[in-house]
């Protein structure tokens, strides 16, 4: 696994200062931490979290790590809820599934951090989402990242 300090490192030698006399070290993390949220675009870290339903609660709250949620399934019927479709003259929770039943609920990713429900799940949901990949803090921690991820990380220019 690649470490935080080999890939300072190997953006040093790109900007053609291996001794790494002209660019900060703060300048060079923010740069990877910017790179590791950019790539979430194309190959997020995949994750999961269980929400207890109680017959009550509509809205929770969602992992702070979250990039993109993927998929809702309830887990009391094995059922991935759809996302609540936003049109005109349909009302949240009775839109059709890819089965053409009626789901009875649905969900929408609002406000910001939260996750709301049409209508109050009775048992345990599964949230399968897209994550932002940890930030190493020490040099020589590894990047959790997939090796084939090292190039454009490297290389991006956010």
């Amino acid at each position: 696994m690649t470490t935080k300090a080999e890939v300072r490192n190997r953006v040093l030698r790109l900007l053609g200062d291996p001794q790494g006399a002209q660019y900060e070290v703060s300048l060079l993390d923010d740069a990877l931490a910017s790179a590791l949220i950019a790539v979430c675009k194309w190959v997020p870290k995949t994750q999961n979290t269980a929400l207890a339903g109680d017959n009550s609660k509509l809205e929770f709250d969602l992992p702070a790590n979250l990039y993109r949620i993927t998929a809702v399934l309830d887990s009391s019927n094995d059922f991935f809820l759809p996302q609540t479709n936003l049109t005109p003259g349909i009302s949240p929770g009775v839109g059709k599934a890819s089965n053409n039943q009626i789901t009875g609920n649905d969900w929408i990713e609002y406000p910001e951090g939260h996750i709301t429900f049409a209508n109050a799940p009775s048992g345990s949901i599964t949230v399968y989402y897209g994550a932002i990949w940890k930030y190493p803090t020490e040099d020589n921690e590894a990047l959790e990242t997939p090796s084939f991820l090292l190039t454009a990380i490297t290389y991006s220019r956010k």
